[in-house]
């Protein structure tokens, strides 16, 4: 996600056998895989990517892949990938989350957000983890 365009070109999401999403570079298969949902919203100067990962009602396994992708994502950094406060929002309660800012030479940033979210809008709750990565 550095300032070089050429970099970022060859990300694209991919329906795979499960008919989830895997995120895939140049057409090989990244870390990313099996989302529910994932979104590439390409700018001019910016680019964002969006990925979450659905559990109804499975919050061991919500947690398991929260803290598979944040050991992998911290090891991928030059940057501390810390804590952040968690929050709640009414029926939707942030239950961890981890930040990463990185400052490019070229005068760009990008930020990295790992969450893990409880949704309670029915009798049974849904758990996620939601990546968010943008360069701006």
């Amino acid at each position: 996600m550095s300032g070089a365009k050429s970099k970022v070109r060859g990300l694209a999401i991919e329906i795979n056998r499960e008919d989830t999403l895997d995120l895939t570079y140049r057409g090989k298969q990244t870390f990313f895989r099996n989302a529910t949902y994932c979104e590439i919203v390409p700018g001019k100067e910016d680019l964002e990517l969006n990925c979450e990962w659905s559990f109804e009602g499975d919050e061991r396994g919500a947690r398991a892949l929260f803290s598979a992708y944040r050991i992998r994502i911290k090891e991928c950094l030059a940057t501390p990938f810390e804590t952040k406060d968690s929050n709640d929002y009414g029926k939707v309660k942030i239950l961890s989350s981890y930040e990463a800012e990185i400052e490019h030479s070229d005068g760009t940033e990008t930020s990295i957000e790992l969450e893990l979210h409880e949704k309670n809008y029915s009798s049974t709750p849904k758990f996620s983890v939601d990546l968010q990565i943008e360069r701006i």
